[in-house]
């Protein structure tokens, strides 16, 4: 029988296919500082333009089942190119 506590947590309801995922704001720990590091520095420009990449983009999201630590799933990304993905 599910405690209290954890049946007060509401379940996440997610969109009919085709429709776009929830943002959600995901809390990142220390590691993440490690990973998005060791990402920049391995692959240093934007894989969409060639700029100079500054961020770290998740391809499949974590909300969607996307890991957030596995570097497969990672992107090295420039700002406005990752702004204009998540425009969409």
């Amino acid at each position: 029988m599910p405690s209290k506590r954890m049946s007060s947590i509401p379940k996440l309801q997610l969109p009919s296919y085709g429709q776009p995922l929830p943002r959600i704001r995901v809390q990142y720990s220390g590691w993440w500082s490690t990973i998005r590091r060791r990402q920049l520095t391995a692959y240093p420009l934007c894989g969409r333009c060639g700029a100079i990449a500054t961020e770290v983009h998740h391809k499949v999201p974590i909300e969607a089942g996307g890991h957030r630590f596995d570097y497969s799933n990672l992107e090295s990304i420039c700002g406005p190119c990752h702004r204009a993905h998540h425009s969409r």
